[in-house]
């Protein structure tokens, strides 16, 4: 009996930069309408953590050649991403998924595929163009952000503490943004915390294997022109917090001071308490006791977050998300879809808008 090929609508394909070809799309891959952490945590966060998923084991071949054929019949393709439902997407939700498509990259050799380019949502497009997404994926792709968009820098990435890079980024979002030097220049020395923190912790040697993992940091900065407000962002693929908590505190003093701050026994393995153990690690790193931890820079960049009129300091790392506010506030999450890594987003409104948004 013939085989039958698959079903599907079909789409117009691109490969790195090899022409564009029709195939017919299996299964549904589609991105939701909103990627933001802010109106769509759960979502945004779970497009995330399945596009790592789905490559934790060595990545070989088939990313390579993603489509097959029975005959002369069209070509068909199961490894996508449907990007033109996306109607919106924050600095912080492009970061997160530009870094799990570089990761991609790096390990296979070729970026995954891209379908439908035309068909994408410009504002969407201008944002990915700005971060560099689509060098990633080895294609030309001119896109120009409207009078109200996102203005985002080109995404960095690294293994070591040279800042150069992002101290450059940081200095043209605050020239777009038309912030003031002094908050500049504290928030590149917060940042410079920050990615030292992830060099030293992150990736323990013990934890990884140099086939299935991408030990850098990533970074970019962002001005929305509506409102000026300044995004700047960090992402690793770590251990996350809670996990690296045993690794730089005894484990016993863990236990107490949880048990002191929030009544519950403290597990690393156990993401349960996710929240409750990020705000922990906020304040054993803003303690006296002088211990070195990834979160080192974290209670430098709230300090800053406060001294402006208005901004947050977001840390998601596994399924823990606090949220700190400039006035003072503090929201503490744990959530059901975990992130698999550590996620930094820090946003200030210099004085240069105050009273304007």
């Amino acid at each position: 009996m013939k085989r039958r090929s698959p079903k599907g609508r079909t789409a117009v394909l691109i490969v790195g930069s090899e022409m564009t070809r029709q195939v017919r799309l299996i299964g549904n891959s589609s991105l939701p309408a909103t990627m933001c952490l802010d109106r769509n945590y759960d979502e945004s966060i779970a497009i995330i953590t399945d596009l790592r998923s789905r490559t934790r084991s060595p990545i070989q071949g088939r990313l390579l050649h993603p489509t097959g054929r029975r005959g002369g019949r069209i070509r068909w393709i199961r490894n996508y991403r449907d990007f033109t439902p996306l109607k919106s997407i924050s600095a912080g939700a492009a970061l997160m998924l530009a870094a799990e498509y570089d990761r991609v990259r790096r390990l296979s050799g070729a970026p995954p595929t891209t379908i439908d380019i035309d068909r994408w949502d410009p504002d969407v497009k201008a944002t990915l163009a700005g971060l560099g997404f689509f060098k990633l994926l080895g294609l030309k792709v001119d896109a120009q952000p409207s009078d109200r968009g996102l203005l985002i820098e080109p995404m960095v990435s690294g293994s070591d503490v040279d800042m150069t890079p992002v101290n450059s980024a940081i200095a043209a979002v605050f020239q777009k943004g038309r912030g003031d030097l002094g908050l500049r220049v504290q928030l590149a020395s917060a940042v410079t915390d920050a990615v030292e923190n992830v060099r030293g912790h992150a990736y323990p040697r013990e934890w990884f294997n140099p086939m299935t993992s991408v030990p850098l940091w990533w970074f970019t900065g962002a001005v929305d022109q509506s409102t000026g407000l300044v995004t700047l962002a960090i992402y690793d693929q770590g251990i996350s917090i809670p996990k690296a908590l045993p690794l730089k505190w005894d484990i016993n003093l863990l236990m107490q001071r949880f048990r002191d701050l929030f009544t519950l026994n403290f597990d690393a393995s156990d993401p349960t308490y996710d929240g409750q153990a990020i705000d922990m690690a906020m304040q054993l790193a803003a303690s006296s006791t002088g211990l070195p931890y990834r979160g080192k820079g974290l209670p430098k960049i709230l300090e800053i977050i406060r001294s402006c009129p208005s901004g947050k300091l977001r840390v998601v790392s596994r399924s823990g998300e606090c949220i700190y506010g400039a006035n003072g506030t503090k929201v503490v999450r744990t959530h059901q879809v975990p992130l698999l890594g550590t996620y930094l987003e820090l946003e200030a409104l210099p004085s240069a808008h105050r009273g304007q948004s």
